[in-house]
């Protein structure tokens, strides 16, 4: 047993600690030790599984004046390493470390740090509090806790990052080769830039993951306040380590809890680090709730009837040529963008119908046309961007709720889609602010008394937390991050007011992050893993041989429920974006934009690039050259009718990934399972990206084939070949 009795120079840590209770917390999953001068340690219970060997200091915390700083200021950044601590044991196991003041150098602060340590089951949970009683300063967040020294190795393990659906990590980073890998001092570490909650950060979690075994980091953080995880390599030892970045403010006089940060080393495929976070997420979270239709929507056609630079596309007589359009290609429900007099990108947050598109009334009979033709309606709104100077509701009252930095200067945002137009400049609301959420909760009442089925409030799930430092916005009481629970809070409020008013009203917005799963029904993506692949891509994919690549697995796996749509920024999709939606229970996503999509939609005409004149980001036209319009058409319209065909299992089934099926083939192809509702069926779909046919062999022990068919093919035998580019859906049922 490791003493932790020391005396050591005044750099370095202090323990207060008897002989026979060392800083050590033991469980199923084995002993998580704090080690002076190694930091956190893991002992795993059984053989082989992922250690943590330590090293240097396992927590920073950052300080700053309680005036206002400028940009140019930098932090006091307090480290672990020259603290003094006690040490105090838990009842019923565990132990607490406790940092009475904090120090850097000869300068001592009054604020209090608390971290505790317990084994629960086969993991182990790291929490603590924070309490400043420093006058004039504030704590302005906490880096922490560091695991150092993870005993796995690339390629064999892939590091699952929650960038986006999924990102997988293949390989260690080299000066040639860095990929995602940013290089800091000893280190290399991977964190794109991205931030929780945001479409950068859609979740809080990660894993070093083997085919047999791996290691968990996740944060346990009902709050979702504001954090990054983040991957590091150290290739002086070869070895790798986690860690999360928690942004928060504590005044003096405050106290604060801190992100709870589980561990685990674990057996079994990456599956089980999921199962870890599933868990505990669905046991603080409300359930769901959503509309019936959302459910088995294939997705929607997004049309932009009115652009920025105030060229009309669509008038809204046009809204149920658009419904037919969209049925066409097996589509149920239109995204309406563009819709408000100011166009598309212009004008926000100032929405309202424009007589020059055919004024109120027709917008709504034209909405209600497309209710009659069987197709859902979602009109649009920016749930944060208020254009500067231009519109009335900045001049009137948003200029006072703009997101404030440091020095005094605001958030702004910048859209320029035409070279003849200027570039538009868009501040960033606060999202504490009443009067924000009045005026959203004004748009969604209009979208409802308008006819639509529901209302997509753009960019809401997507934006990283920031900081506010200014007055007005209802958090007056000093600075905050706003974009993480704050923007929670108000989609909870809407969604749950537009609910009381229309329990049949939708609540859509962009981008995808757990902490806002129980309020919106369909997320919009725009993020890594919803945009366009290749056949030629998904081959890398399964043989890991890229770098880095995309891993959709995770957030279809972790949150199987979530309906997201995939995003194409083109009026088509191929035949291999199509197999990909459809093969991980996406949903379809085409989009007309600008003036030459709409006889390429009405017509077939495949546009050139001369078409789109000024247009600086214009639509996919290899895509849509690949094939003739009419093919894309048809694809689209099959596949959409075997999914529904198969909704049992695609749509409000169970997405298991490769859990509970052996699949044998000779070459890779991409796999999935689902499960129905009520466990009755057991599907499995494959998907050939090869070019060449694949015999494919399924299985599912204690269930015996009940069906197996293709979109183009209907029926077919178990043991035929799988074409290439092609998917084909497996049903098992009961054998008895």
């Amino acid at each position: 047993m490791k003493k932790t009795i020391m005396m050591v120079a005044a750099t370095v840590a202090v323990w207060y600690a008897s002989a026979d209770v060392p800083a050590v917390a033991k469980g199923a999953g084995g002993n998580l030790e704090v080690v002076a001068d190694a930091g956190i340690v893991l002992s795993p219970s059984e053989t082989g599984l992922v250690s943590a060997v330590g090293g240097g200091d396992f927590w920073a915390v950052h300080l700053e004046t309680a005036t206002r700083p400028s940009l140019r200021e930098k932090r006091t950044v307090i480290m672990q390493r020259e603290q003094k601590e006690r040490f105090e044991t838990i009842p019923g196991g565990g132990f607490r470390l406790v940092y009475d003041q904090l120090r850097k150098g000869r300068d001592v602060w009054d604020i209090r740090l608390t971290f505790e340590f317990r084994a629960v089951e086969n993991r182990f949970e790291i929490s603590g509090e924070m309490e400043n009683n420093a006058p004039g300063w504030r704590v302005a967040g906490v880096d922490g806790p560091v695991i150092r020294g993870l005993s796995v190795k690339q390629p064999e393990y892939g590091i699952l990052l929650p960038e986006g659906f999924g990102y997988r990590i293949n390989r260690a980073p080299t000066q040639e080769k860095p990929g995602r890998w940013k290089q800091h001092g000893d280190r290399w570490e991977v964190t794109h830039n991205w931030a929780y909650p945001s479409c950068y950060g859609s979740m809080q979690w990660m894993a070093f993951a083997s085919e047999r075994d791996g290691f968990y980091y996740g944060c346990h953080d009902p709050d979702h306040t504001a954090k990054r995880l983040i991957a590091r390599y150290y290739p002086e030892t070869g070895l790798y380590g986690a860690t999360s970045e928690s942004r928060f403010f504590v005044e003096c006089g405050a106290k604060r809890v801190l992100p709870k940060v589980v561990i685990m080393s674990y057996k079994g495929a990456w599956r089980q680090a999921a199962d870890v976070y599933r868990a505990w997420y669905e046991a603080c979270h409300p359930a769901q709730q959503r509309q019936a239709w959302v459910d088995e929507t294939v997705g929607w056609l997004l049309v932009i009837l009115k652009q920025q630079n105030g060229e009309i596309m669509w008038n809204y007589d046009d809204l149920g040529e658009l419904a037919d359009i969209a049925k066409a290609r097996g589509i149920d429900a239109l995204g309406i963008f563009g819709w408000s007099h100011g166009g598309h990108d212009n004008l926000f947050p100032d929405d309202r119908p424009d007589p020059l598109m055919g004024g109120e009334e027709r917008l709504k009979r034209g909405l209600a046309e497309c209710r009659k033709r069987g197709v859902k309606t979602i009109l649009y709104a920016n749930g944060q961007l208020q254009q500067r100077d231009d519109s009335e509701f900045w001049r009137n009252v948003g200029r006072n709720l703009t997101v404030e930095k440091r020095d005094g200067s605001l958030y702004f945002e910048t859209y320029h889609k035409y070279r003849e137009v200027p570039v538009y400049v868009f501040e960033l609301a606060c999202q504490h602010s009443e009067a924000w959420y009045q005026q959203m909760l004004h748009l969604a009442k209009q979208a409802e008394g308008l006819g639509a089925d529901g209302i997509i409030f753009d960019q809401l799930a997507i934006t990283r937390p920031m900081e506010c430092y200014g007055r007005g916005h209802g958090h007056d009481g000093g600075p905050v991050m706003t974009y993480e629970n704050d923007r929670a809070k108000l989609i909870r409020r809407l969604a749950g007011e537009m609910r009381r008013i229309n329990p049949a009203f939708t609540f859509v917005t962009e981008g995808l992050n757990d902490s806002n799963l129980a309020d919106v029904a369909l997320f919009h993506a725009c993020q890594t893993g919803g945009f366009r692949v290749t056949d030629s891509e998904m081959r890398g994919r399964l043989v890991h041989a890229g770098v880095q690549e995309v891993f959709p697995e995770m957030i279809r796996y972790t949150h199987p429920n979530v309906i997201t749509t995939v995003r194409m920024p083109t009026p088509a999709s191929d035949r291999a974006m199509v197999n990909y939606t459809a093969l991980y229970g996406f949903r379809t996503d085409i989009e007309s934009r600008y003036g030459p999509d709409v006889p390429y939609l009405r017509e077939g005409r495949i546009p050139e690039k001369e078409d789109y004149g000024m247009v600086i980001h214009p639509p996919d036209l290899q895509l849509m050259s690949s094939a003739p319009a009419a093919e894309h058409v048809r694809y689209m319209r099959i596949v959409h009718d075997f999914l529904r065909a198969n909704a049992d299992l695609v749509f409000t089934g169970r997405f298991i990934d490769k859990n509970g099926f052996v699949l044998d083939v000779a070459t890779p192809v991409v796999s999935a399972g689902y499960r129905s509702k009520d466990d009755s069926a057991f599907g499995v779909m494959l998907w050939n990206p090869n070019n060449t046919p694949v015999a494919c062999r399924v299985s599912v022990s204690g269930k015996s084939i009940q069906n197996v068919s293709e979109p183009e093919a209907g029926n077919v035998a178990a043991d035929a070949p799988l074409a290439p580019y092609t998917l084909r859906l497996y049903r098992f049922g009961s054998s008895r």
